[in-house]
């Protein structure tokens, strides 16, 4: 009878649909008037018996003579075990381009083994590149954000009812996209035992599919992404001008729309900003809802100071919290809404715990970070103290890259054209890590933005830098007395030099 049953099931559905959903995913057993449909998760089995429930149960009843009368869908996740690198389980699909455009080349591909998806433990979550840092529990709501927060909750957590639109979120550097696309995909895999969740970045998505294109093997990368139950994508103006990985990209779209699968987008700029990105991509971006991330107001940034000092256990006076906003908002005139993100708070407070680390005599009797341990770690003076006068905060002007090259080439002891060439002397290497590290901490500009007014050849080696930069910042160790960097840097750390060149390249940009 169970033939009979699976092939009137097939003959409904189409060989195709049947296919992709039930075989090798699911098994059919009768138990007394019942049919039991046994599958490996809890949310593939909701989503199955919503979507094909009467189905089944109208194939049930005609091939049994009326013997059944009800289905059940029975979660057994043993049966359908199998390693987190194989769980792309289902069939080729067609439909995408068999070459790839040379334009679609990423100026580096990122070497293979920080490309390799992988499933982590702890969220279920399968990212490429790295693991999940963020949860949506730890987002600092304000004004600015409260719209993109309360959509990235709801795409979380609702459950779904047949197909869900895809949600967008853009705006400037360093204002939390990233934090709300990690947190969504950390919430659903947490909220939806067995479901497929992946995360990946525009850069990511590109270089797996021309990886796949060179070897020969994109059925399985067409399987990694269209069988998902969510997919997150960050940096999505990273597809500009790819035409052929965009051609991919709406293949997928299409594929795990048609599945109900949720789609989650995040970029720094809105979907018709965004340059040279195909009309039918734009229309999928849109279809959805598109929430914009502003530049957080005053009573946000000073919520996002207290919770990034928090996190790293500084102990922090009110009024210290509240220069460091003022001080994170100084360049919002200038620079078009880019001051008060969360990346120049962060840089800021990292300014404050060194010297507090470092000279804690200078703290307040209660051994708290105060004004004028801040007022030193910002090298500010009186007169920059609007906490006490009431007024705003200088604006400051913009920082540009050749002030970073040249400072850092200044301290280090470095020709600047030894910085800007191919050299690969220990001291020149240093400068030029540090360079990047304080570019992308000082300025809003972009990986590939940094890469080029560095004269590398591709911005891979601009995020490899930072990447290294920050983990020996994580040690804490001097820096290497071979270096020979003079009586002024002996038996510094990596931070504090950073810390050094940082205060004295923004008191010139503040015109001190």
């Amino acid at each position: 009878m169970i033939d009979r049953i699976v092939t009137s099931v097939r003959d409904r559905l189409g060989s195709e649909e049947y296919n992709r959903y039930f075989a090798s995913q699911s098994r059919f057993t009768i138990e007394g008037d019942c049919m039991d449909v046994t599958v490996a998760s809890e949310f593939r089995a909701g989503f199955l018996e919503r979507r094909f429930g009467s189905t089944l149960l109208d194939s049930v009843k005609d091939q049994s003579a009326g013997s059944l009368r009800t289905i059940r869908f029975v979660v057994d996740r043993q049966t359908f075990a199998e390693p987190a690198h194989a769980a792309e389980a289902g069939s080729p699909e067609t439909g995408s381009p068999e070459t790839a455009s040379p334009d679609d080349a990423p100026s580096a591909a990122a070497p293979a083994a920080r490309q390799t998806p992988r499933a982590s433990r702890r969220t279920g979550v399968t990212t490429t590149g790295g693991s999940l840092r963020h949860r949506l529990e730890d987002f600092v709501i304000g004004n600015s954000n409260r719209l993109a927060h309360s959509a990235a909750i709801r795409i979380a957590d609702e459950p779904v009812q047949g197909r869900c639109a895809p949600l967008f979120i853009h705006g400037s550097c360093g204002l939390g996209k990233t934090h709300l696309l990690q947190g969504i995909a950390e919430r659903f895999a947490r909220t939806h035992p067995g479901a497929q969740v992946r995360y990946t970045t525009g850069e990511g998505f590109t270089n797996e599919f021309l990886a796949a294109m060179r070897s020969g093997n994109t059925d399985s990368f067409r399987k990694a992404y269209r069988k998902v139950d969510m997919l997150c994508i960050d940096d999505v103006h990273f597809f500009s001008a790819k035409e052929a990985t965009q051609s991919e990209l709406l293949h997928t779209f299409d594929t795990i729309d048609f599945d109900g699968a949720r789609v989650v987008l995040a970029s720094d700029e809105h979907p018709r900003e965004i340059k040279r990105l195909s009309d039918k991509l734009i229309s999928r971006f849109l279809a959805g809802m598109v929430v914009k991330i502003d530049t957080p107001d005053a009573d946000t940034r000073v919520r996002l100071v207290k919770h990034v000092a928090l996190k790293r256990h500084l102990p922090l006076e009110d009024a210290a919290a509240q220069l460091i906003a003022e001080r994170s908002a100084r360049s919002v005139g200038s620079l078009g809404g880019f001051g008060g993100s969360v990346r120049e708070i962060e840089g800021l407070v990292t300014q404050v715990e060194a010297i507090f680390r470092l000279v804690p005599e200078i703290a307040s009797t209660e051994g708290r970070a105060g004004l004028n341990l801040v007022r030193r770690a910002l090298g500010l003076t009186d007169s920059d103290a609007s906490t006490r006068s009431g007024a705003g905060p200088r604006n400051r002007r913009p920082v540009q890259v050749r002030e970073i090259t040249a400072e850092v080439c200044r301290v280090l002891r470095v020709d600047v054209t030894e910085l800007l060439g191919r050299g690969r002397h220990a001291r020149v290497v240093l400068a030029r890590s540090v360079t990047a590290l304080l570019s992308r901490r000082l300025t809003t500009m972009s990986f590939p933005e940094i890469a080029r007014a560095m004269a590398r050849p591709n911005h891979s080696t601009i995020i490899t830098a930072c990447k290294r930069m920050n983990a020996e910042i994580q040690t804490g160790k001097p820096l290497d007395p071979s270096l020979d960097l003079g009586a002024e840097l002996a038996g510094m750390t990596l931070s504090e030099l950073c810390d050094l060149i940082a205060a004295r390249i923004e008191r010139d940009a503040d015109g001190g």
